[in-house]
């Protein structure tokens, strides 16, 4: 990955304050995945990463992102996160 995508990708992922958890800070899907006992806001926000990290969802433990399922569970800092990016979508 390019290191302008790159920087792009972790500035989203950073959005979502995440860096607490393992594989978010820096990225690493596999250890995303991996995650257990998530709430419902960090599942779904884990899903919608992996989901734009890897669109054909390989195998990954989380399901395919549901937008109705997160706006509903998220607080408003990772509804925000979510709305910049659909604004100007990318994948990496």
């Amino acid at each position: 990955m390019e290191a302008r995508v790159r920087v792009r990708w972790q500035k989203l992922v950073d959005a979502f304050h995440m860096d607490n958890l393992p594989g978010f800070k820096p990225w690493d899907a596999v250890a995303v995945d991996a995650l257990k006992g998530l709430s419902s806001g960090e599942h779904h926000v884990a899903c919608f990463l992996l989901g734009v990290w890897d669109p054909g969802n390989r195998d990954w433990q989380h399901p395919r992102f549901d937008v109705i399922e997160a706006m509903a569970a998220w607080d408003p800092n990772c509804r925000r996160a979510f709305l910049l990016w659909a604004e100007d979508p990318f994948w990496p």
